[in-house]
């Protein structure tokens, strides 16, 4: 199912302070013909608008910025799905080729 464009799925926190400035700006300067982008990140910060005015694919993560056990599973449990799909693209892939080079 790749349309031949690099993956990359850019996991942080949120978009608010620098490390959320970073992820949205790299996002946004990567060449969307060779790269497919995704952001995974905690909403509730202005940049988020951002993200969805520029129409770059996201997912929102159940996590908190601030100690918070119960959202810290779910957001691990978010962020496992996400990488659940990955793999399994991954995987379907080296099947795939394995068949074409035997």
């Amino acid at each position: 199912m790749s349309d031949g464009r690099i993956r990359i799925l850019m996991v942080t926190t949120s978009l608010g302070g620098g490390a959320g400035l970073h992820v949205h700006q790299l996002a946004h300067s990567l060449d969307p013909e060779r790269f497919d982008v995704r952001l995974a990140f905690a909403p509730g910060y202005p940049r988020d608008r951002w993200i969805e005015r520029e129409g770059i694919p996201h997912t929102h993560m159940r996590w908190r910025r601030t100690l918070h056990p119960i959202a810290t599973i779910q957001g691990a449990q978010d962020l496992l799905r996400l990488l659940e799909i990955a793999l399994c693209t991954t995987a379907a892939a080296v099947l795939l080729f394995r068949r074409r080079a035997a």
